[in-house]
């Protein structure tokens, strides 16, 4: 079975390109040019459903063949948070924000895990007074 996804594609003035499929929530990949960035997306795809599939969703479906097809490109400026293309401008009804909010605790999820059996000084090391520590920002 082949699954088919649209991707929005943003480079800055150098080239270099960030492949976005939208309907995955922070599903991405980079390249130094766009054709690096599109050609690296089925199998960011295939890992991002993976990585569901370990939390309990898309059973069965991380191995699918995956097609993708660039529907929009937009710039990318320094400084920029990110491109905005049009699909993000509508509003999101109450069940995509639930969504969404499983989604972070999955991936809280993964990262209390991967820093459970960090010692204490490194979890708590700071850079200097302005930077965040580890415990810090995973509120442990």
């Amino acid at each position: 079975m082949t699954s088919s996804y649209q991707a929005y594609i943003e480079s800055d003035s150098e080239g270099n390109s960030m492949a976005h499929v939208l309907s995955l929530h922070g599903c991405f990949s980079q390249g130094t040019d766009r054709h690096n960035a599109i050609t690296a997306l089925p199998k960011v795809i295939r890992c991002y459903k993976a990585w569901l599939q370990c939390h309990g969703r898309l059973a069965g479906l991380a191995q699918d063949a995956v097609e993708v097809a660039v529907v929009d490109v937009g710039p990318f400026a320094p400084g920029d948070a990110a491109a905005l293309f049009r699909p993000e401008e509508e509003p999101i009804i109450a069940d995509e924000m639930e969504y969404r909010f499983l989604l972070i605790t999955y991936n809280c999820t993964d990262l209390l895990e991967l820093v459970a059996d960090l010692p204490e000084s490194t979890l708590d090391f700071e850079v200097d007074s302005d930077s965040f520590t580890i415990r810090g920002v995973l509120g442990t």
